[in-house]
């Protein structure tokens, strides 16, 4: 479901970045963590989804926030 709303958003392109800024700034972990993921997959589209999520959710575990933090 996550990979699939992630393809989704990654379409609309510049019309999901309100979407994707707020949830970068979610009080819960997972959203803020597939919204790192999906602007992973954005950034390097050969990048595998779930591979693009363990990475996010490390970097948050680490206290770091937002892509490339």
């Amino acid at each position: 479901m996550q990979k699939s709303l992630s393809r989704a958003l990654l379409v609309l392109d510049t019309a999901a970045g309100t979407a994707l800024a707020r949830a970068l700034e979610s009080p819960r972990a997972a959203v803020r963590a597939h919204a790192q993921a999906t602007l992973r997959l954005r950034d390097d589209p050969d990048a595998g989804f779930a591979g693009a999520l363990e990475e996010a959710k490390r970097a948050l575990a680490l206290g770091r926030r937002g892509v490339g933090s």
